[in-house]
Formats: structure tokens, C-alpha cells, sequence
């Protein structure tokens, strides 16, 4: 799964004016740049963009950086935790917990008082995302600086959150950008 988060970093970076240099072999940065080495893969950054980097581990790895005054998170969590233990509570995987969250147009009295808990509201610009067995859901609000990305898959055990002062524009690209194997 800490693949999977690295993976997740990687899209950030390279919408966030990353230079991307050949696999495997170092990067050619220039001065006004420093190098980031992921895994199998050497990035070059501007110096000037990156303000903070906090990487957490534990059981839950938190990535939190801060790009052009903008603050994102990238964290690995237990469903439980993402998600309050509501899909647990409501005896639902995933796929149809999300199905019932973002459709406005189910009446479940359960799920009109779960929406507030993860900021959707009537304004909210919802998106979902396929991409091979990962599913994805995107809550936008432009009336708040923090929106959300959801990364999950059945197995109902973790998911992937991004969090951060985005746009839709910036969560389909990013989605998009995703390279996350089965």
C-alpha cells in the first residue's frame, strides 16, 4: 500500500510544474532546482516552490507539503478512521457507501445527515473516477479552502485521502496522472 502513496505523491508533483527526468538514472537539475528522488524515479522541483515537506509514518503515512503557498496532505488510512466507521456501521462495502453519499438524490435520512460530516453540500462539485480496480470520488467546494479526494478499492480495509486547496480542474488532472498497479 506505501507503493500506492508514493504513487499518489508522484501525480501531485508532477502537476505541481515538477520536471520529470529519466527512470532510474539521477536528475539533471539546474541550480534554481532541487532533486527528489521516489523510488525508481528522480524529479527536479524548483527550490522556490516547495515550502515544507512533513512525511509521518506509522500505521497511518501522511505525506504533508506545501507548494506555492498551498497546502496538501497524502495519507494511507483504515477505512475506520478515513471514514468515521460509517460504512462499517451501515454494513456497506465501499463502492456502494460512496454510491449513497454522493448521490443527492437518495432519500436515505442516514446518509442526509452523514453528508455535513464530509462537507457535501448542494454546492458541492462531485466527480468519480474509475482507473483499473481503483475507484475514486472528488468533493469540491469552492466556498472552502481544504476538498478532498477519496482513492479506494473493494477490499474495504484502506484508502488513500488528498487533501488540500484544489480545484476540479486540478483533481481530474490529477487523477488522470495516477499510475497505481494492481
Amino acid at each position: 500500500m506505501k507503493y500506492y502513496l508514493v504513487n499518489i505523491v508522484l501525480a501531485f508533483l508532477v502537476l505541481s510544474q515538477v520536471t520529470v527526468a529519466s527512470e532510474v538514472n539521477s536528475a539533471q537539475c539546474e541550480d534554481n532546482e532541487i532533486e527528489i528522488l521516489l523510488v525508481d524515479y528522480s524529479y527536479c522541483i524548483d527550490r522556490n516552490s516547495i515550502k515544507k515537506l512533513n512525511i509521518i509514518g506509522g500505521d497511518n503515512t501522511t505525506l504533508h507539503v506545501e507548494v506555492n503557498n498551498h497546502e496538501y496532505s497524502f495519507s494511507k488510512l483504515p477505512v475506520s478512521l478515513a471514514l468515521l466507521d460509517v460504512p462499517r456501521k451501515l454494513n456497506m462495502p465501499l463502492p456502494t457507501f460512496f454510491k449513497h453519499l454522493i448521490d443527492r438524490d437518495c432519500k436515505d435520512i442516514q446518509f442526509s445527515k452523514i453528508r455535513p460530516a464530509f462537507e457535501i453540500s448542494n454546492t458541492s462539485i462531485i466527480s468519480k473516477y474509475k482507473k483499473n480496480k481503483f475507484r475514486a470520488v472528488s468533493i469540491i467546494n469552492e466556498s472552502i479552502i481544504t476538498n478532498s479526494i477519496y482513492i479506494y478499492d473493494d477490499s474495504d480495509k484502506f484508502l488513500y485521502l488528498v487533501k488540500g486547496d484544489f480545484n476540479k480542474i486540478f483533481a481530474d488532472k490529477f487523477i488522470s496522472k495516477l499510475n497505481l498497479r494492481h
